[in-house]
């Protein structure tokens, strides 16, 4: 719009624009889980929601995608009202969130990018480390000023962290902030069922972060960068790839090209900054891709990169 437009005027036509992609999201999303349940004609092809708990692992059913759209439409409606309207947004609990980490991408990036792709009302608070004189790292923003008041609220507060206003709530420990995000942006998973699997890829992935902290920070495994180069041929040779062949088959199993269901949520969101930060990591080193060998990671890789609300 010409910028010499008003600004309520520009402000309504950012609405418009903002509606219409969602509205076109939508109808896509729609159409393809349509799609796909028209496909199906055998009951037994209907997959693992209709299936006994001790059958063999099916692919999800096209019904769950069907109802992951319908589901994820109407959390992008009250979102919405909550944006265009504060005083709808109050009425309909519309979260405000705030996140809260280190000004670097580790455990903070997958809750900023489940903001973004959710389109969530939501402040990201990054706070920058300066080296201390013992060779430590601080922030003083973080320690000497929202640490105290958050403990007041919180004695496990920790980051990242997520606080809601609109309900006061005040979220620590990574696992937790995650789900507690999945639940408000409704990235969880519809059913039971769905949401016991994205804790399981949840809670495996968080493994992998424990251990790529041990590797990288100096007061771990390795006590300097000497030792690090030296570590990195065992840890992308057997650590990582035992790790990547379990995922890999995950995503056999589960048929639809995201971990969790038909469309991303909440665990995929930290599978793919984990993949993402080997990939760098592999790159700077000089060691080959980490995904070179395993093909439905590199696709999801690459599904998750291309989504166009993480482009904004």
């Amino acid at each position: 719009e010409p910028q010499s437009s008003p600004d309520w005027l520009r402000t309504l036509a950012s609405i418009a624009r903002g509606l219409a992609f969602e509205a076109l999201d939508f109808s896509v999303e729609l159409a393809e889980a349509l799609a796909l349940l028209i496909g199906f004609h055998d009951p037994e092809d209907l997959g693992e929601a209709c299936a006994p708990w001790d059958t063999i692992i099916k692919p999800p059913s096209a019904w769950l995608f069907v109802l992951e759209v319908l589901g994820a439409g109407a959390v992008r409606c009250q979102l919405g009202l909550g944006r265009v309207a504060p005083g709808l947004g109050e009425l309909f609990w519309t979260p405000q969130l705030q996140t809260g980490y280190w000004k670097i991408r580790g455990l903070g990036a997958p809750l900023r990018m489940m903001c973004a792709y959710a389109g969530a009302d939501c402040q990201d608070v990054k706070y920058e480390a300066k080296m201390t004189g013992t060779g430590g790292w601080s922030s003083n923003q973080w320690e000497e000023v929202d640490r105290p008041a958050l403990l007041r609220r919180n004695v496990f507060i920790q980051l990242p962290y997520v606080i809601n206003f609109r309900t006061r709530e005040v979220v620590a420990q990574s696992t937790a902030a995650s789900l507690y995000l999945g639940r408000v942006l409704g990235l969880n998973g519809p059913t039971m069922r769905v949401r016991a699997v994205n804790e399981q890829v949840l809670c495996h992935v968080h493994t992998m972060w424990m251990e790529l902290r041990d590797l990288v920070y100096p007061v771990k495994q390795n006590q300097d960068k000497t030792d690090f180069k030296e570590s990195l041929a065992a840890y992308f040779e057997k650590t990582l790839t035992g790790h990547y062949e379990k995922l890999e088959s995950w995503l056999q199993q589960r048929g639809t090209g995201y971990f969790v269901g038909w469309r991303p949520c909440t665990a995929d969101f930290h599978v793919w900054e984990m993949l993402d930060q080997q990939e760098e990591m592999a790159r700077s080193t000089g060691f080959a891709s980490p995904m070179t060998h395993f093909d439905l990671l590199s696709d999801f890789h690459a599904a998750i990169k291309g989504l166009w609300r993480l482009r904004f």
